[in-house]
């Protein structure tokens, strides 16, 4: 896996480190026919780097990783809602997805989306970063051939204005609106939404 993602968030949970009570939850999910032990370096590395972060290596799509996304996204959800219900004291998230359990995040996130208020499940999104995430399907299962200025958003930052937009306008196709949550982790430069892939082989 690239190193970098991880760095930038070890780099921003170190800002409020120190705290006993962690505000930051950051969720882990694993890919296809995987496990949370998959991402158990990371897990481990962000507990040791701060008492600050609590960590949600989830594991309510083991064994159930070929039921579609919706059905995964929507148990991720729930295993979220069940943290932050136990948790007292946690302001902030963050969600790291590997492979398949990029898309499961993504549907995770705007199932946990306010539109109103720009929160995730009531907390302050911060990071969103996905690694060899097929977020435009895989090799000879998608429906057309990609072409370079449909990608090219998904991987910079469209909006140049350091904050989001305080009233969004509502989209009142649903099914358009499955990555309205992105733009409230906020700009590239602030270290705070990453996406290093697309489609994978």
């Amino acid at each position: 896996m690239p190193l970098l993602p991880f760095l930038l968030i070890f780099m921003a949970i170190s800002e409020s480190s120190g705290m006993v009570t962690p505000t930051h939850l950051v969720v882990l999910a694993h890919g296809l026919a995987g496990i949370s032990e998959d991402l158990g370096y990371l897990e481990r590395q962000l507990k040791a780097f701060s008492d600050d972060v609590k960590v949600l290596a989830s594991r309510v799509n083991e064994d159930k990783s070929k039921d579609g996304v919706e059905n995964g996204g929507n148990r991720l959800a729930d295993d979220v809602r069940r943290v932050i219900d136990e948790e007292d004291g946690l302001t902030q998230i963050s969600f790291v997805g590997n492979s398949l359990g990029g898309l499961y995040v993504r549907h995770c996130c705007q199932a946990l989306f306010d539109e109103d208020s720009g929160l995730i499940a009531g907390l302050e999104p911060r990071h969103f970063v996905t690694v060899a995430s097929p977020w435009l399907g895989v090799r000879f299962h998608t429906h057309i051939d990609v072409p370079e200025w449909i990608k090219r958003p998904l991987v910079t930052n469209p909006n140049p204005n350091p904050n989001p937009n305080p009233n969004p306008k509502p989209n009142p196709n649903p099914n358009l609106n499955y990555m309205s949550f992105v733009r409230w982790f906020g700009p590239m430069d602030k270290r705070d939404k990453i996406c290093f892939s697309t489609m994978t082989t």
